[in-house]
């Protein structure tokens, strides 16, 4: 009887702390399974407002901070150094109620850009025969006062790699947890559930 009340208690402990992460992850979103290092973090700003230039190729899009990226250049960096040193990860974490004036160049074919869950798209315009980029098509985000994440994905179908195109916006306050932990505390739960239960067996043998 000892040996499946100790089962017991070991089973509502685990149950119970598996609950609370499923809560805080899917209820309040403010957890996500990500490894810290894939994300970039944008300083907070008193207006928070900022400048991005998205430029999108196949099948990728490219986001680089274009204060920083002026910052740089009036410290003396060189033009493509600085554009470098401004460029950012593809998942991008700011302030929740931020606004961010978007520049949108290609460099290749029609490309789009676009966030369902505040109707924001833009539209590229293709470069001429002698240019780089297209001439830009600029809009403004706007994102709301919740934690919250968005995903900025091409619409335009460009190739078999448009579905790689994305940019994952984070806003507001939030916990990134890398997998590997969760598994190694999973790992760790579940050799100490057997050991406990192996010893139970023993003593009731």
């Amino acid at each position: 009887m000892h040996y499946f009340l100790e089962l017991r208690k070991i089973y509502y402990v685990l149950t119970l702390l598996l609950g609370i992460l499923i809560v805080n992850s899917f209820w309040s979103m403010r957890v996500s399974l990500i490894d810290s290092s894939e994300i970039t973090k944008l300083e907070e700003t008193p207006d928070k407002h900022y400048k991005l230039a998205i430029i999108a190729f196949q099948w990728h899009f490219r986001v680089i901070d274009l204060e920083k990226k002026a910052q740089l250049i009036n410290a003396g960096e060189e033009e493509s150094t600085a554009r470098a040193e401004a460029e950012l990860l593809n998942r991008i974490q700011l302030q929740s109620g931020s606004t961010i004036e978007v520049t949108f160049y290609t460099r290749d074919v029609q490309h789009g850009l676009k966030i369902d869950e505040i109707d924001f798209k833009l539209v590229s315009n293709r470069p001429g025969p002698e240019e780089v980029l297209g001439v830009a098509a600029v809009g403004i985000l706007e994102f709301p006062k919740i934690n919250e994440k968005y995903r900025a994905y091409s619409y335009i179908f460009s190739g078999l790699g448009t579905d790689d195109m994305e940019i994952w916006f984070y806003t507001g306050d939030w916990l990134f947890i890398t997998p590997s932990y969760i598994y190694g505390i999973l790992i760790v739960s579940t050799l100490a559930l057997i050991i406990k239960i192996l010893t139970l067996t023993k003593k009731t043998i």
